[in-house]
Parts: C-alpha cells; structure tokens; sequence
C-alpha cells in the first residue's frame, strides 16, 4: 500500500558539526525520491529514518527536516545465566521440533500471513526469503523451533547469532529475529511456547544472552508478552517518516 525507502547514515564523531550530516540527509532524500518515482510512481511514498533515543543529534537533524515520529521500537534482551521457567506443554495435537529445511517453505508462508497486517511488513518472494532469511549466513537452525500440527506450520520462531558483534563484545547472543503464530493457532500459547523453549536451547549452545526487537505499537500485545517472560528493554528506538512525492 505504500512504498517506504529507508534513509541510513552516520558521521564519525570527530567531523561532526560541520554540516555533513545535513548534507547527506539533503542527498538521501532526492535520491529517495528518484528511486519512488521511477519504481513506484503513483503508489504513496515516504522517506523513513530509524533513530534511537540516545542520539539527540541525529532526532534533531530529521526533526528539523521536516520528519515526524510514527513508530516506536524496543531492543530487548534477556539473561541466559539466570534461571529459565519451564517449557510448558505442547497443547494436544501439535508438535514442537526444530527448524528443517523440509519445511522452509511453509514458514515461508506461515510467516506472509503471520505478519500480514503488521506495519511495515512487506511478504518476502521466495528470493528474499532465501537471502535475508533462512538463507542468511547468520541463520541458526540448530536453535530455531517451528510448531506443527501435522505438517503443518502453526507457529515458528527463526534465530540468528552475529558473530561479529560477539567478538567485539565477548557476549555470544542469540537474536530471535522471526517469530509469528498463524491466525488458526492463535491464543493457544504458541508465542510463549516457542519463546520459554528457545532460551534453554540457546544456552545450551553456548549463548549468554537472548536479544529481540519489537514493534513496541504492536497490536498483538508483544511487549508485554517478551516482558511477561523475562525480557527487558535495552534500548529504544523511534522510525522518523516523511511524505515523498
């Protein structure tokens, strides 16, 4: 319904004030409009910045720019060290097991329709789905979990581990990077399910930390949920928006 163009950039501290930062938000923002106009010329556009609460200079530069806030996003994480709950039961007639390429595409699908409503959520083609998704170099079958009911896709929960941040941090973190239920196994405590019986998987494996970002508009109530469960937030962050012609 809309084609949203994300604008990314930072200036190096030692160089800042003295105008790059404008500049380039200048530049990104014509060349945002180039790419609507000549991809999605009469769909709506916009021009969107994430900026977490913590860089007051960059909020000020979109700010200024004419940008206005339109969603708010929460990193979470919880400790691995700590002692887990218990895995609830699998509710009658479902199965939990771990992630099988056999099933790739019907999380596939199960996930266009989990997040077919969500804001910002755009259905992955098989394409994008193999380079951003299960096909990432970051993806962790090993320690991602699908919900069956036959073989059926209920719910699914897909992890990544960076290991780039875990070298230069020397916490080795378990991102849970999808995690949907489909509406016909919803309110069954598929969501908790998945996201009580990752963590223990995680440890096992050697992680320290559990890490998620949420939607914290989410209508589904997920902050609460991740809260419930022992999440908590780490930082926060809020998507800038802009109209674009």
């Amino acid at each position: 319904d809309v084609d949203r163009v994300w604008l990314s950039g930072v200036v190096n501290p030692p160089a800042r004030r003295r105008g790059i930062g404008r500049r380039l938000l200048d530049w990104q923002e014509r060349r945002g409009g180039e790419l609507h106009r000549t991809r999605h010329l009469g769909t709506p556009g916009e021009l969107l910045v994430g900026v977490y609460d913590t860089a007051a200079s960059q909020q000020a530069l979109v700010e200024s720019a004419g940008f206005t806030a339109a969603r708010w996003f929460s990193d979470m994480e919880r400790d691995l060290l700590t002692d887990l709950p218990r895995v609830p039961e699998v509710p009658s007639g479902l199965r939990l097991v771990p992630y099988h390429p056999a099933y790739d595409e019907g999380v596939r699908l199960a996930h266009r329709e989990a997040f077919a409503d969500h804001w910002g959520s755009t259905p992955p083609d098989p394409e994008r789905w193999r380079h951003w998704y299960t096909g990432s170099q970051s993806f962790r079958p090993d320690v991602s979990l699908l919900v069956l009911d036959g073989d059926e896709v209920a719910a699914y929960l897909l992890t990544y581990f960076f290991a780039t941040d875990a070298r230069a941090t020397g916490v080795r973190e378990a991102w849970v990077g999808q995690l949907g239920t489909r509406g016909a196994w919803r309110r069954r405590g598929l969501a908790s399910l998945l996201l009580v019986a990752a963590p223990h998987r995680y440890r096992d494996a050697g992680s320290q930390r559990a890490c998620l970002d949420v939607d914290s508009e989410n209508a589904s109530g997920a902050l609460g949920l991740y809260q419930r469960l022992g999440f908590v937030v780490d930082h926060r962050s809020v998507t800038w928006r802009k109209p674009v012609a």
